[in-house]
């Protein structure tokens, strides 16, 4: 019994050492899930940094966001699993399928 009493206790510590997810990528998160589901590639677009929009032109990525949609279907919900890096990674639920969604934001 008090192998089982240590093992839980450790679980639930290592559970509540988790990363909490910043307020600024949780808005982000949002933003994208709406702007993803109501068909806005170009608002999307908008969200990019400079330095995206200069790497992936306007149109190839409203080109990649409606075929993401068309195949993966509206997102259902976004939950935060942990920071990489810069990287605030995402278990997305699209209707069809689930991906990991990584974002990061600049200043």
């Amino acid at each position: 019994m008090k192998l089982f009493t240590f093992c839980l206790l450790v679980l639930l510590s290592a559970n509540a050492l988790g990363q909490a997810e910043k307020i600024q990528d949780k808005y982000m998160a949002s933003k994208f899930k709406d702007f993803h589901n109501i068909n806005r590639t170009d608002s999307i677009y908008y969200l990019f940094s400079d330095d995206m929009q200069a790497m992936l032109p306007k149109d190839s990525a409203q080109k990649f966001l409606a075929e993401l949609k068309e195949q993966a279907g509206p997102i259902r919900r976004m939950d935060f699993i942990k920071y990489e890096g810069p990287y605030a990674i995402y278990r997305t639920t699209f209707e069809k399928g689930v991906f990991l969604v990584n974002i990061a934001l600049n200043e």
